[in-house]
Formats: structure tokens, C-alpha cells, sequence
């Protein structure tokens, strides 16, 4: 071999082993620990099309049963040109009725949605592994919306609604350190996804820091007190068979201050339907009859708003076993009386016979 083709063979080995180096040289992102996103309620929403027309006066919807769950007391939205909220009063047996405590205003037309949005607080927390300098972000990511704006009030498929969340409802707090967050909401569109973006500021988040950020609070904190609670976010309607979770990601990245990421995670949240508890009450009856006092008037003794002006007059007191009504005259009408008190739980009530 000549001395050129030796040159040649370790010129390629050289460069070979310079790409080789800078491969192996490669940061990866760290893992966030402890990660985690607890809502206030896991309820899925309800969503689903009309099967009929509802026309003005109705108190009742005939609905598809998709899998969506209903509940007495639910106000429940009509979406369409005209859209109108009734308290939903009862559901079928079926799942392919509600009925209303109130009419409807509003004509709605069969394949119309009608839903009912469940709101949630997210309290987000992770410990960081890697230092966030100032002007670095934290980047929390829902699943992609197939909705064409996920700010919007009507639940989704696929991913937690925005519904007009306002920054001034997002809030951090740092276990260590000095450290503001500035927020952002981006990514509403179809086909984003859903994204809170805090942008660090004053002093930089360091590494082993617990970060909490409330996500539908009016007070920074490691936890959101009821009464600051403003549930916004709008969890996904169902989809999974009853009785199982639907399952989504939530994606969390760290960057410094050019947006390379430095440790990240994905987050897994569930949402599972109500467990609706049944049983059954025998009915209970408690009759109780007291005596009353001579010349007591009557309207005092009715607790429901009844009226009776008559006196009691007989000159005797009576007993829960004995009325007495003293001399009869002709001339005058003589009055006793006793209290009767029922207390039943029947759901159809009592009546008395004298």
C-alpha cells in the first residue's frame, strides 16, 4: 500500500471517530419526578343528538344512548341556532329520554346535541430535575382537540375544553425559591393542541423544586380551597365501555430560555363515569293527636297555612283520649278540638279521615 492510500485510510478513521464522539455526547431531557394531575371530579360529560324534535312546550328529549350519563339535576344545554339550559329532572330507563323540570322556550331539531359540560380544577405538581433559568417556560400540553376551537363551552372527544379559560385563573407555586410564573393558553385551535405555557420570571427555578400550578383557582397554592375553586376546564365525554376509564395524556416540558427542553413527562388522567347508588326506603307513618287547651284559637295550631277562626269554648281543656264540649244549648254551638300530627316519608303523602 502506498503512502497516500495509508494517508487516505486515516483521514476516514479520524473523521469516523470526530462523528462517532459527537453522537454519544448527545443530553438527553430528564424525567420530571413525581408527576401528577388531580381533578375535582372525574365525571365524563354528557353529549349526545337529539332523535327527535323538541318542540316549544316539550319537558321531555328523545336522545341516542351513546354511552353518556345523565343525572337529575344536571342542566342540560341545546346546541344548535337557538340554544337554551333545562334542569334535567329524570332520565329513562333506557338512557333515551330526559325529562325537564321546566318546558322549552326554544323548537330544537332531531340530530341536535344536547350536553352537559363537567367542569374540573386541575392541580398539576412535579419536582424538577434540571434548574428552569429565568425566561425558561413550563409547558403543559392536553390532548389535541379535533374541535375547531377548544375554547369553546361544548364538552369534546377528544380532549379537556379549554371553555374560555382566563389566565388570571391559572396559578404556580414553587416550594423553593423566589419564582413567578407569566402565563399563556395557545394552541385552541383544531388539530392543537391545548397548551398553558408559564414563563419564569424574577429567579430561576432550581433543580429538586416541587412546582404546583392550579389550573381554575383564584389563589396560588399547593392545593385549591373550595371556596377559590372556579372549575373551567371541560372534561372529554365518553367513549370507553361503562365502568372504564377513558385515559388521557397530559404532557409537561421544562426549556431554558431558547426553548430546548430540559427534563420532561407525560402525565396519565382518568375519567370514569358516576356510580349511581340505589335502594330502597319502607315507608314510615308516625300519627300523633294531643289535646287543646279552651279558648285557643283554632289558625294557631295550623303549621301549613290553613285558616280557621274558630275558638275553642267548651270550657274544658281536651285530651289526646277525651273531648269534652260541656253543657249543649240550643242558642250557641260549643267548640273543643285536639292536634293531629302525621309525619310519613310515602312519597305520594297521606290523607285523614275524621
Amino acid at each position: 500500500m502506498s503512502l497516500l492510500a495509508h494517508k487516505r485510510v486515516f483521514l476516514l478513521l479520524v473523521i469516523f471517530l470526530g462523528f462517532f464522539a459527537g453522537c454519544v455526547s448527545r443530553v438527553q431531557a430528564a424525567t420530571l419526578g413525581s408527576a401528577s394531575d388531580t381533578i375535582t371530579t372525574s365525571r365524563p360529560s354528557a353529549s349526545t343528538p337529539l332523535s327527535a324534535n323538541v318542540s316549544v312546550g316539550d319537558a321531555q328529549a328523545s336522545i341516542y344512548n351513546n354511552g353518556s350519563t345523565f343525572l337529575a339535576s344536571d342542566s342540560a344545554h341545546f346546541w344548535g341556532q337557538t340554544g337554551e339550559s333545562l334542569n334535567v329532572a329524570t332520565v329513562s330507563a333506557a338512557a333515551t329520554t330526559l325529562f325537564f323540570t321546566a318546558t322549552a322556550t326554544q323548537a330544537h331539531a332531531n340530530g341536535t346535541a344536547v350536553s352537559v359540560p363537567i367542569t374540573a380544577v386541575h392541580t398539576i405538581k412535579f419536582t424538577t430535575q434540571t434548574n428552569i433559568p429565568t425566561s425558561g417556560t413550563i409547558v403543559i400540553s392536553f390532548p389535541t382537540s379535533n374541535s375547531s376551537d377548544s375554547n369553546q363551552a361544548s364538552p369534546s372527544a377528544s380532549t379537556f375544553m379549554f371553555n374560555n379559560l382566563s389566565t388570571s385563573n391559572i396559578k404556580a407555586n414553587f416550594s423553593t425559591g423566589t419564582s413567578t410564573c407569566t402565563f399563556a393558553i395557545t394552541g385552541t385551535a383544531a388539530g392543537s393542541a391545548p397548551t398553558i405555557t408559564c414563563t419564569v420570571g424574577t429567579a430561576a427555578v432550581t433543580a429538586g423544586t416541587t412546582v404546583t400550578i392550579l389550573v381554575g383557582c383564584t389563589t396560588a397554592g399547593t392545593s385549591c380551597a373550595v371556596a377559590n375553586q372556579v372549575p373551567t376546564l371541560i372534561n372529554p365525554t365518553k367513549s370507553a365501555t361503562a365502568g372504564t376509564a377513558d385515559t388521557w395524556a397530559v404532557n409537561i416540558d421544562t426549556t431554558d430560555a431558547s426553548s430546548n427542553v430540559l427534563d420532561n413527562t407525560k402525565i396519565k388522567v382518568g375519567t370514569v363515569e358516576s356510580v349511581t347508588v340505589t335502594a330502597h326506603i319502607d315507608p314510615t307513618f308516625t300519627f300523633v293527636i294531643t289535646g287543646v287547651a279552651n279558648a285557643t284559637a283554632l289558625t294557631s295550631l295550623c303549621t301549613d297555612g290553613a285558616v280557621n277562626n274558630d275558638t275553642t269554648n267548651s270550657g274544658f281543656a281536651s285530651t289526646s283520649t277525651n273531648v269534652n264540649l260541656g253543657t249543649l244549648l240550643a242558642t250557641s254551638v260549643n267548640i273543643a278540638a285536639q292536634k293531629m300530627v302525621i309525619t310519613s316519608n310515602a312519597i305520594n303523602g297521606y290523607t285523614i279521615t275524621a
